[in-house]
């Protein structure tokens, strides 16, 4: 697997996507990346919550969590 957000939206998503799909209703618990790969291969098929504040520093200034975290920033909260 690659270590940039392409590795893992081509290879961990699409795995964890064919597990959702194929598991009747469900409830996916998953980090900020996970987050924003299963949006872009689920799309409106699914609902998207955050369950905690986000922060941006979580992403530790490493660029590649600039768009993950921001997806996730969006996001309705589970419990206000």
């Amino acid at each position: 697997m690659r270590e940039d957000e392409d590795g893992c939206r081509h290879s961990r998503e699409p795995a964890m996507v064919e597990a959702i799909r194929g598991g009747g209703r469900m409830v996916a618990v998953c980090g900020y990346g996970h987050l924003l790969g299963l949006a872009w291969h689920l799309g409106s098929d699914a609902m998207y919550l955050v369950a905690s504040p986000v922060r941006p520093e979580d992403g530790g200034g490493d660029p590649l969590w600039s768009q993950p975290i921001a997806f996730a920033a969006k996001l309705p909260k589970l419990v206000p």
